[in-house]
């Protein structure tokens, strides 16, 4: 018997079977329903793609297209006015708190900094380990950073290479140590994250490095203007080592890359396993104990699944809450920029530095034009606190009870 005929007499074979089986689990009146319904439906189907067909071919253009528009009803979403034009970014909505409550104080991050760790078989260095070291004089922001640009050296040149960082300026990074190293001696840093190794994700624009969002194509030249991120981190202090690895144009939560130039990101723990993306060059990072913070983000998960995969704490901020300003991302309607850290503390702190600053920048503005500064107490906010901290029993403490 022949390939082909074999093949006839099993897919008959199959067909009947599912018959019989569709005739037993749901009776003959309601497999004659299922059939029909069926039947219709792939018979629509066929009516649509005949539609499309002549909707574009040059019949189509000489009438039919506008002639079958009008007959459905289509024309009637072109005569609809709008009061206003629609807005493809989320606007959050505003709260106003009760007024004449005193002004608080300045939030102070300082408190944000943890007691120096003591030394164990499984650390990584967090903010508060750099902060501690740097005001104690066990090191310096360049005696780190020349650490940093060298375990990124070799971490690119093992078998396989951990690709986490795909841009990196040297001199650049040895400059703001120097200058950070300078200020910590003379007891004025700028922040509790002056001297910090940072890097930040491809995508977003950090001089001098190039913009590339993980391609082969895009950022030929090199970025001037720092976005607000980038901006603020250095202000803050921070030491940008680098642009770390990330999926191609940030399309996927895999974080896997091709192309040649910026070399498939592993993750620390196997580097047989994906590190999670689009962030994965950040995650990657952090996870290795290059950095203590990296910036990604985050627009179907690309910091949450990257930090989730590769052990680390990611951050997707309220949207809008850090500004994307000075960047050119895709899909910008959705699209939030966040830390990914090796801990809870950090995150926090990183996430404050860029929020609170700006909040800080912005109430100064509008007091030094003559605005009324008041403050207001957020209902209840503490019952949330108490809450969210709140240690909720397990599943078996519950079985017990």
């Amino acid at each position: 018997m022949s390939c082909a005929r074999l093949f006839s007499v099993e897919s008959s074979w199959v067909s009947s079977v599912l018959e019989m089986d569709g005739r037993r689990n749901y009776g003959e009146d309601t497999f004659n329903q299922r059939r029909q319904s069926e039947t219709y439906a792939k018979t629509q189907w066929v009516d649509m793609r005949l539609s499309a067909k002549i909707c574009t071919s040059f019949i189509g253009r000489l009438g039919w297209t506008s002639y079958t528009f009008k007959q459905v009803g289509f024309n009637f979403f072109r005569s609809i006015h709008y009061v206003e034009e629609p807005s493809f970014t989320p606007n959050p909505s505003t709260f106003e708190g009760p007024k004449g409550v005193p002004e608080g104080s300045r939030i102070d991050l300082e408190s944000y900094v943890q007691a120096a760790n003591k030394e164990t078989d499984f650390h990584f260095f967090s903010v508060s380990d750099y902060y501690h070291a740097y005001r104690n004089g066990t090191t310096t922001p360049s005696e780190v950073a020349d650490w940093v640009i060298a375990r990124v050296e070799e971490s690119n040149s093992l078998k396989p290479g951990l690709c986490a960082v795909t841009q990196m300026d040297q001199e650049s990074a040895r400059k703001m140590a120097r200058e950070s190293s300078e200020r910590v001696a003379k007891g004025c840093p700028c922040s509790v994250l002056d001297g910090i190794p940072i890097l930040i994700k491809e995508e977003l624009n950090c001089a001098p490095y190039h913009a590339k969002c993980g391609t082969s194509f895009m950022g030929k030249m090199p970025v001037i203007q720092d976005c607000t991120i980038a901006y603020k981190l250095k202000q803050a202090g921070a030491v940008i080592i680098g642009m770390t690895n990330m999926h191609e144009l940030g399309m996927s939560v895999f974080g896997y890359n091709i192309d040649p130039d910026h070399g498939m990101p592993r993750n620390p723990y196997d580097p047989n396993h994906y590190t999670g993306g689009s962030s994965s060059g950040s995650a990657a990072a952090v996870a290795s104990g290059l950095v203590p913070v990296a910036i990604g983000t985050d627009g179907g998960g690309s910091v949450r699944v990257p930090a989730t995969l590769c052990g680390n704490v990611g951050l997707k901020p309220t949207f809008g809450r850090v500004s994307l300003g000075g960047n050119e991302v895709s899909c910008h309607s959705v699209v939030h920029a966040g830390p990914i850290c090796s801990n809870v503390n950090d995150t926090a702190l990183v996430y404050n530095v860029e929020v609170v600053r700006a909040c800080e920048a912005a109430v100064d503005h509008l007091r030094n034009k003559g605005a009324e500064v008041v403050g207001f107490q957020i209902p209840e906010l503490q019952e949330l606190r108490d809450s969210a901290h709140h240690d909720h029993p397990t599943r078996d403490e519950r079985k017990l009870r």
